[in-house]
């Protein structure tokens, strides 16, 4: 109903602000407003098309339509307010299009219909009213086409100011309509048409009575005989240089459009000697005709516009007009202090204003020749070709002055180097000699004392002027390989220049975008001649500049390095494998040569082989066959990490797996590498960032390594399988996991079955080792796959084992479970040979079992038979088989360091926690962050309760688990000692809590014995001897697995609940006097890190356990501190379970 009115009013506030000052921001806020009424009108044109009773019709307009509105713009066109009149030819474009009363589908339609309909008088009264708001026209160059015909003439600044904004808004409106083609020049200044155009007579009249006049000889001229302030020059010379852009703005769009109606439109009397002047002037000498050059605005934008006009004057100005314009740039450039030629050499020493005013010149005739002005304007014969030359040894000589018959450098001031860059710029874009630019940059050929003498001077040139030497070298492609020939006698000098042109082409993207690419193959098309640079006779610092230059010319187009049918890339990579394996250079050295091996990756496979060989023979040549070798912090020690982090990176960047190999054949010769945390952590990034298919083909060539047991060592292999291949499954998605145990698990179930050899004993140590690995794999694929991946008639890996089996055989879980229940519970009584390794097979065995069964059973009876409850008579036992019974545990009675940390994996059924899990990510977080809308386009627009540490809830977790650090209240006085992540449970063994420290430092409010504390989806355990057990993890698992999921407890009132099964074996096996101590202490070890699972039955458990502290049969002697975790954990049942006076006594 309003929107007409506000288009009406936001208008007008416009050009009511058109005086205020810009920081104000009134002007920039109606635009804004504006912009958002021209998308309602555009929305809403056919409702605004037809005329409706309860809208509102504006003063100015005939209806309330979208046609009424498009009209009333177009008189707003000519108003002498700039941003008003801009905005409106804006809208006006706009809103034609969509108004139906003139069928017309754009701007230029609707003017030729209404010229047409109206005429051309309807036109000019818009574009010369000043604003027209009807009838006749009022104000404006229509009006008043000269200065005198404008006002009483008693203020000449204000009159020639409001004169120069009229015939500034008509100059605006004939260049818009000529610039987009809406009116042809013919149409619009049709002869005998009512009306005619003043926009020519008010043109001629400023440029031949006040272009070339300042204030002053405008006053002069009205004889007003005002005074003016400085503010007032100022602001008239900006208005009236702002009329001479828009005259030549009003030429360019005339003649690039119409230049065959030039003749016919446009007087003679136009095409005067004092046109020719402005403009010549405004090119070659800007200052003097009042514009100001320290306006950052002019001194960007006014040379753009001129070469625009230049080019256009050149190209499509009538013949005579050029003729005499050709005349006049020989005059102007024939003057005095304008002809450049004459005044060559140019003193770099002079004052700055003298060197602006020659910078401004030298500026103009760069335009002039872009457009084709120049060269016939200077004198004929030698002038035009030598021109370039003497502006280069111009600059050359004025880079250094003589004091006392001795030449040393000048100190040039900003505008003298900006002089010299400006005659070097011209130089350039007159075809430089390339024979006198190598001249100046390498001096004459001759003997070793003239080129000493002459070197100082080269580089002084150079090092001043090197941007713009830099440019002359990449647009003229046959400087650059000259200058490469010169690195046989001048190599320094050489090298130095085309290191810096590669800088300077990265310095910026645009520049490197339009040159980078043809630069770097001019290079790389005459790379043989840089050959001496990797020679086997070169020296260290040549090969060190020669991996420089490579270096920048990958990072500025990579082409050569990737793609093997680039022209240059056979003499490229055959250097890059020179430097590799070259034995005369450093480690330190081939450290900087891997930064560029990233780019050689990507090759076909016959490259990536000599790139392999290649490498490893650099490893063997370098690096240690142990970490250990080098002391740690020494310079071989750096470098020998500095390599292998270079080599880690790439790995990680590129997905590399014949750099994976590479690593594996490193870090895989000794059981624990020096730098095994940080290559922990690069192999885990590096399988992340792989796809699906590329993780299973990294699993499989470390795979692959571990089933060669004739070629590797037994370490060797158990390291690759350890270290490698279980890191990367660990990290791998989902399908990688399952293409992997499909492609493999009949090889490694087949190493299970095997028939066990103990003679020869390193027949026995192979098969230990292979049977070791490949139970740890299976506690992997049980621990991370879902379950119906493994279990069932459905499961994908099963269908592969059953179908190498005959019909009616056993599915692979009870399989897998029966193999790894022989093989933890065999019978090694009275064997010492391997006692060890084999004790580590029942672990792994062990482990594998508790994941199968975690994750395909529920009942509580199969979880004691087969993991708890041994058979002495039978010879099957558990715990003796896991536990090192000939250890001595030694427990600290004070900690002196901190222990450790690591991250482990147990395995848990994912199912019986999926609805524990969506109560999880159901539950409400503690802290809410509020999405702010000014935020809507930056990164805080974010959910940041993601990244807020001190959130008490533990999002996306179980329900149950508590960050319990430093805050463990008396009923979550233990924390979980296991959390699902995904199809398993990762442990956490990270340092001892500061209370436990000291012996004293136990309070009530730190009851729960810190050996187990849940942190989010870890727990955290003291990496003590116990603590390290390979079991230890798994058995913590099953045992809140088992205490929650399968067998929780039932609490009965004014009873004491009655032990299940699988806590009546362990307190069998615990209270047994006959049951070994490392075993005893391993079961309490277990009990301190799950107290909160043994705590409904602590009224068994105090009498066994206060036993173990009392007999001070508890490891080592004095109050240590797992004596101390046992006391803590009895004080923490003291609400459960009292000790009576006979458990006392």
């Amino acid at each position: 109903m309003f929107i007409l009115e506000l288009l009406v009013t936001f208008v007008d506030s416009l050009a009511l602000a058109h005086a205020d000052d810009q920081s104000l921001g009134t002007q920039e806020q109606c635009v804004q407003a504006l912009g958002h009424i021209e998308k309602i009108l555009v929305k809403k044109a056919m409702i605004l098309n037809k005329e409706k009773k309860g809208r509102r019709i504006p003063k100015a307009f005939a209806s309330a339509t979208l046609h009424a509105a498009a009209s009333w713009l177009l008189r707003q066109c000519g108003r002498p307010q700039a941003q008003c009149r801009r905005t409106c030819m804006h809208l006006f474009g706009r809103l034609v299009p969509h108004q139906t009363k003139l069928r017309c589908k754009t701007a230029a339609d609707y003017m030729n219909m209404l010229v047409v309909a109206e005429g051309p008088g309807y036109f000019l009264a818009r574009f010369e009213g000043g604003g027209y708001s009807g009838g006749v026209c009022q104000s404006g160059i229509a009006v008043a086409p000269t200065l005198p015909s404008l006002g009483d003439g008693q203020s000449g600044l204000r009159d020639s100011l409001q004169w120069f904004e009229l015939l500034l808004a008509a100059l605006d409106c004939y260049t818009w309509v000529f610039s987009e083609g809406f009116i042809e020049p013919a149409k619009l200044f049709a002869v005998g048409s009512s009306g005619s155009a003043k926009v020519f007579v008010a043109m001629d009249y400023f440029i031949t009575q006040l272009a070339a006049k300042d204030i002053t000889g405008m006053a002069a001229y009205r004889s007003s005989g005002e005074f003016f302030s400085p503010r007032d020059r100022e602001e008239y010379n900006r208005s009236k240089c702002t009329v001479i852009v828009r005259i030549m703005d009003f030429l360019a769009a005339f003649l690039s459009r119409y230049s065959d109606q030039a003749d016919a439109v446009i007087p003679m009397s136009f095409w005067s000697r004092e046109l020719w002047d402005m403009i010549l002037l405004t090119v070659l000498d800007p200052s003097c005709i009042g514009f100001n050059m320290a306006d950052v605005e002019v001194i960007t934008k006014l040379p753009q516009q001129l070469k625009l006009l230049l080019s256009t004057l050149s190209h499509h100005l009538p013949a005579s007009q050029k003729h005499d314009l050709q005349k006049c740039i020989i005059f102007m450039l024939g003057t005095t202090g304008r002809n450049i030629p004459a005044m060559l050499p140019l003193s770099l020493t002079k004052a700055d204003r003298e060197m602006l005013h020659l910078s401004y010149l030298i500026d103009g005739y760069k335009l002039l020749h872009q457009a084709g002005l120049l060269l016939p304007a200077l004198p004929e014969g030698g002038a035009a070709v030598q021109l370039p030359s003497q502006l280069l040894m111009s600059v050359y000589n004025g880079c250094e002055k003589c004091v006392q018959d001795c030449m040393s450098a000048a100190a040039l001031t900003p505008s003298a180097k900006q002089l010299g860059s400006r005659q070097l710029e011209l130089a350039l874009a007159m075809n430089i000699q390339e024979d006198s630019l190598l001249l100046c940059l390498f001096g004459p050929p001759g003997d070793p004392s003239t080129v000493s003498m002459t070197s100082a001077a080269c580089d002084l040139f150079y090092a001043t002027f090197q941007a713009e030497i830099n440019n002359c070298l990449v647009v003229v492609a046959t400087l650059i390989p000259r200058v490469m020939q010169k690195i046989s006698s001048q190599e320094t000098r050489a090298l130095n220049i085309l290191v810096e042109l590669l800088n300077h082409i990265s310095r910026e993207n645009n520049f490197k975008k339009k040159h980078g690419t043809t630069t770097v193959n001019t290079v790389l098309r005459h790379w043989t001649l840089l050959s001496c640079l990797w020679s086997a006779t070169a020296a260290a610092d040549q090969k060190n500049m020669a991996i420089i230059l490579l270096r920048k010319l990958l990072l500025i187009d990579s082409t050569v390095a990737t793609s093997s049918k680039h022209p240059a890339f056979p003499s490229v990579f055959d250097m890059y494998l020179s430097v590799l394996v070259d034995s005369r250079t450093t480690l330190f050295f081939k450290s900087q040569v891997l930064d560029l091996l990233q780019f050689f990756c990507a090759l076909p496979e016959e490259h990536i082989t000599l790139l392999h060989a290649s490498l490893n023979k650099l490893v063997a040549s370098h690096f240690p066959l142990q970490s250990s070798e080098f002391q740690a912090g020494s310079p071989k020690y750096n470098d020998y990490i500095g390599a292998l982090n270079k080599l880690l990176e790439v790995m990680e960047l590129t997905g590399s797996v014949m750099l994976l190999q590479l690593i594996v054949s490193v870090v895989c010769r000794e059981s624990r590498h020096a730098h095994e945390e940080a290559i922990q952590d690069s192999l885990s990034r590096f399988t992340r960032q792989l796809s699906s298919d590329k993780q299973k083909l990294a699993a499989d060539a470390a795979f692959n390594i571990f089933t060669q047991e004739d070629n590797f060592q037994g370490h060797i292999r158990r390291s690759v399988l350890e270290r490698v291949c279980l890191t990367i499954l660990r990290q791998s998605r989902q399908y990688a996991i399952v293409e992997f145990f499909k492609c493999h698990l009949l090889e490694i179930i087949s190493i299970i079955e095997a028939k066990t050899i103990k003679v020869p004993e390193s027949k026995f140590e192979v098969q230990l080792v292979s049977k070791l690995c490949t139970f740890q794999l299976l506690d992997l694929m049980f621990s991370c796959l879902p379950r119906a991946e493994v279990y069932g008639k459905e499961a994908r890996i099963n269908q592969i084992f059953l179908a190498s089996r005959s019909a009616g055989s056993k599915d692979l879980t009870p399989v897998v479970t029966r193999l790894c229940f022989d093989a933890y519970r065999e019978d090694v009584r009275g064997d010492t040979i391997l006692q060890e390794l084999r004790r580590q097979c029942h672990c792994h065995a062990y482990n594998a079992c508790v994941a199968a069964v975690s994750l395909t059973q529920t009942e509580a009876r199969i979880y004691s038979s087969l993991l708890l409850q041994e058979n002495p008579a039978k010879g099957q036992f558990i715990w003796e088989n896991l536990v090192d019974r000939e250890r001595k545990y030694q427990f600290e009675v004070e900690l002196t360091t901190p222990l450790a940390k690591r991250s482990r994996f147990i395995a848990i059924r994912s199912e019986v926690h999926d609805s524990s899990l969506a109560r999880a990510e159901q539950a409400p977080s503690s802290i809410h962050y509020l999405a702010s809308q000014y935020l809507a386009d930056s990164s805080l627009s974010t959910d940041l309760s993601r990244y807020d540490f001190s959130e008490s809830q533990v999002r996306g977790k179980l329900s149950q688990s508590k960050e319990a650090v430093g805050g463990v209240t008396e009923t979550d006085e233990v924390a979980e000692s296991a959390v699902m992540k995904g199809q398993y449970v990762e442990l956490e063994l990270d340092d001892l809590n500061q209370s436990k420290e000291a012996v004293g430092g136990v309070t009530e409010t730190d009851e729960v014995a810190e050996s187990a504390v849940m942190k989010g989806q870890y727990v955290e355990l003291e990496l003590d001897d116990l603590n390290q057990h390979e079991c230890m993890a798994s058995l913590i698992g099953l045992i809140n697995h088992v205490s929650k999921s399968i067998c929780p407890p039932v609490l009965q009132e004014a009873a004491a609940p009655v032990m299940p099964a699988w806590v009546s074996l362990l307190h069998k096996k615990f209270g047994n006097p006959s049951t070994e101590l490392n075993i005893r202490l391993f079961i309490a070890k277990l009990l301190i890190n799950c107290e909160e699972a043994f705590r409904p039955y602590a009224s068994f458990w105090l009498a066994p356990l206060m036993h173990l502290i009392v007999n001070g049969n508890c490891g080592s002697s004095g109050l240590h501190y797992m004596t101390i975790d046992l006391i803590v954990v009895l004080l923490s049942w003291t609400n459960v379970a009292k000790p009576q006076v006979r458990m006392m006594a």
